[in-house]
């Protein structure tokens, strides 16, 4: 048998579960009259890491009764039993969102870069670290009157070299 597990702490698993029949857990949920029902994961729990409760399939899942489950000493808030082809379905789609966030955050990464080298273009130049630096400060003195306010970013060539290769190997 395996589980589909949430705990009060908000953490997503699923489990190899077996049941145990002689121990009833204390503070599970109150669906849980029958102590019969109650299962111990007896095998290595799977964090669900890049699902939520709303995702598909949990979102299905969890409409179903829950039962309690021991976990460690600790009991979970929500339990549901489920099939071995289920408990598969929820790694594969647990993997899946993994993909598409890391994806989605590549994908912003290079934007970012690609408006920081736009930028670095659009400069009159692109100056050495030490000349931007004289820049920046002139500009300070000028507008800021040598205080604290806005300064622009100005893209030296040591950064717009580094941001070129981040670019390269992010596009491979």
């Amino acid at each position: 048998m395996y589980a589909y597990i949430e705990e009060f702490a908000g953490n997503l698993y699923a489990a190899k579960i077996e049941q145990d029949t002689d121990y009833r857990p204390v503070g599970v949920p109150a669906d849980l009259n029958d102590p019969s029902r109650a299962m111990r994961v007896v095998g290595k729990r799977t964090r669900l890491s890049s699902l939520s409760w709303q995702d598909e399939p949990i979102g299905t899942i969890r409409k179903r009764n829950t039962v309690g489950v021991i976990t460690k000493m600790t009991e979970s808030h929500i339990c549901v039993e489920i099939t071995e082809d289920e408990y598969r379905a929820l790694i594969a789609a647990d993997e899946a969102a993994w993909r598409a966030k890391r994806d989605k955050k590549r994908q912003g990464e290079i934007a970012g870069i690609k408006e920081m080298i736009a930028k670095a273009e659009a400069q009159e130049s692109i100056p050495t670290p030490a000349e931007a630096v004289k820049m920046r400060r002139k500009y300070n003195n000028l507008y800021n009157e040598g205080g604290y306010g806005y300064v622009p970013q100005i893209i030296d060539s040591v950064k717009y070299v580094e941001l070129k290769d981040r670019l390269a190997a992010l596009e491979k």
